[in-house]
């Protein structure tokens, strides 16, 4: 187990739960990609999270709880959305990938790079009859439905249970072809989801670190600077947080406001400090 590595799309309230439950059992190499920050209704979901983590990025605030747990785990961070771009990266020494990220589009992409890779997907995907978790071990073209309509919010110990049971179920079989999906439609580099706005570089870039905290503390109201990026206050009750890795994310106000401001802070402030 110590050998493979498992990537989980979202660090939400179920990813958060998953990555706990994988490296308690043993799984301790893990991929985490997720572009959103904690908030205070992250607290709501999530027992993870505690009032410390709040404007960190969810990764890294995962992080620092998994090596609470357990300080030898390999713990990878990808601070940014998925896209058509970056799959390949995130995914291609991967054995198994699982899907917490609940949106239709993400989701159909993830089974689209995994499936062109070889990787089996495992999807957890909620709904108002509760949550269903989906897989593809690449033995069938239909996606197989391993639990369905479980009401509410999964416990901790329910999801540890599906996880490791599914796991259990793919190990067998791990390596074997996957159905190839459909590209999905659409572009990955902006996307809005719920209250929040994203964007992800088309390529991988780095950021002159000082010279974007400094930028962002004249202009805004800095929150937190931590290991994966800048969380900064833009306007009341509008918060945005820029990766050293080129990813923004706006949270508040209405969404078209958010893709404006998002746009212009690519223009203006992210671009004026990539260095390579």
């Amino acid at each position: 187990m110590d050998s493979r590595w498992i990537v989980v799309v979202g660090a939400g309230s179920v990813g958060s739960i998953v990555v706990e439950g994988l490296v308690r059992s043993g799984y301790r190499r893990v991929k985490i990609i997720d572009l959103d920050i904690v908030s205070r209704t992250s607290l709501d979901r999530s027992p993870v999270y505690t009032l410390s983590d709040i404007n960190l990025f969810k990764v890294e605030a995962l992080r620092r709880h998994i090596y609470s747990v357990d300080p030898t785990a390999e713990i990878r961070l990808y601070p940014y959305m998925l896209t058509e771009n970056n799959f390949t990266r995130v995914f291609r020494d991967a054995s198994l990938v699982i899907d917490t990220s609940n949106t239709r589009d993400t989701t159909e992409l993830v089974l689209h790079g995994a499936g062109s890779l070889g990787i089996p997907v495992l999807s957890l995907v909620g709904g108002e009859e509760g949550y269903r978790v989906l897989m593809n071990t690449g033995s069938r073209q239909d996606v197989e439905q391993v639990y369905n309509g479980l009401e509410g919010q999964p416990s901790i110990a329910r999801v540890f249970q599906m996880a490791s049971e599914a796991l259990e179920k793919v190990g067998g079989r791990l390596g074997k072809r996957v159905h190839r999906y459909p590209r999905p439609e659409g572009s990955f580099r902006y996307m809005g989801i719920d209250d929040t706005f994203f964007f992800t570089p088309d390529e991988r870039v780095s950021i002159d670190i000082e010279g974007l905290t400094r930028e962002v503390a004249r202009r805004y109201i800095l929150l937190r600077r931590g290991d994966v990026g800048l969380v900064f206050e833009v306007d009341r009750d509008v918060i945005a947080g820029v990766t050293y890795a080129g990813g923004l994310m706006v949270k508040g106000g209405d969404l078209d406001m958010a893709e404006d401001l998002a746009r212009n802070l690519v223009d203006d402030v992210i671009y004026k400090y990539v260095v390579e």
